[in-house]
């Protein structure tokens, strides 16, 4: 055996004997690989936790005026599994070299702070403000502030850069393109290309009065000017000058989009039951061990004979396991 991969609450796997000391003194060469939801420590660690549960805890949502929305992907789950693949090649790659096994841990909550990592990270002569932000929303809730205030409250402590002109989305003429322009040689060509001036860019150690009211006189002044042309157009303005940008989609025309397709990055077939499906191919391609998607998803238990059988039990074995419900089969 290579690899053990557990997804128990912690204790859980020691219960049944199948925890990584148990199973390492048969095989020492054993790679365990354990996911858990909050850590192996801690108050929480006990704590049952499902990706938007992780969500909600770690601060991975989208905050509206009317509250918090969860991701529309169960992002901290795939996230985590990346992490478990990734824990376990490298293990797998180290043992090859030492002999040794070992065992390696991820938790949701750290792959929630992963995707975050960014916005986690504090420095302290920049988010200093932080403290003040925690400390009003103590209160806050119990206090009667609703989310536009709690919003409002985190806009006014944060200091206020023109990040939101050169890294996101603006509305164009028929629709939306995102632009990521951040580094100041990209600020400087995209003033260019759109014909705008902000001086706190172009003049370093210049900074307004009131950064708040600055920034959004020239968000507005910059997506006025987008609006005059189309999204096609902007796009080709825009990168023809190397800055990063490109049309903003939603999830339901990427099936239809022409660099999905042409890659390959989705796949048709027939479902027994469904019908026809149009799925996401396998996301990593090999030059001599080529993965492709030939059959849908099995209905529950469609393969449980063939399963056993391959695995040594005889038919008559299978067949009184079934009769008795022990088992599932077409």
């Amino acid at each position: 055996m290579d690899v053990v991969v557990a997804n128990f609450r912690p204790g859980q796997a020691r219960r049944h004997g199948l925890d990584y000391e148990s199973l390492s003194r048969a095989n020492p060469r054993l790679i365990y690989a354990e996911n858990t939801a909050y850590g192996r420590s801690g108050p929480m660690a006990d704590a049952p936790g499902m990706d938007v549960v992780l969500a909600g805890y770690s601060g991975l949502l989208n905050i509206t005026a009317d509250g918090p929305m969860p991701p529309p992907e169960p992002i901290i789950d795939y996230t985590a599994g990346l992490l478990l693949a990734w824990g376990v090649s490298t293990a797998l790659y180290t043992r090859e070299r030492t002999g040794k096994g070992q065992r390696l841990d991820v938790a949701l909550l750290q792959a929630a702070l992963v995707l975050q990592n960014n916005h986690i990270n504090h420095v302290d002569v920049i988010d200093n403000w932080r403290e003040e932000f925690v400390e009003y929303l103590k209160h806050a809730f119990a206090g009667g502030a609703s989310w536009a205030d709690v919003l409002a409250k985190r806009d006014e402590l944060q200091p206020h850069v023109p990040a939101r002109v050169y890294y996101g989305f603006l509305r164009t003429s028929d629709g939306m393109i995102s632009i990521a322009a951040m580094a100041r040689p990209l600020r400087m060509k995209m003033m260019e290309v759109v014909g705008f001036d902000d001086r706190w860019s172009r003049e370093p150690g210049w900074e307004p009065e009131d950064a708040r009211a600055y920034t959004a006189a020239l968000y507005g002044t910059v997506e006025e000017i987008l609006r005059t042309d189309t999204t096609e157009n902007w796009h080709r303005k825009l990168s023809s000058a190397g800055i990063p940008c490109g049309p903003m989609r939603l999830r339901e025309q990427l099936l239809d989009d022409e660099q999905v397709r042409e890659n390959g990055f989705v796949v048709r077939m027939e479902h027994a039951t469904l019908g026809g499906l149009t799925v996401v191919a396998p996301p990593v391609a090999f030059s001599e061990t080529p993965l492709t998607a030939s059959t849908a998803s099995p209905q529950l238990g469609q393969h449980t004979r063939e399963v056993l059988l391959e695995s040594g039990l005889d038919a008559g074995t299978v067949d009184r396991l079934a009769a008795r419900g022990a088992i599932r089969t077409p």
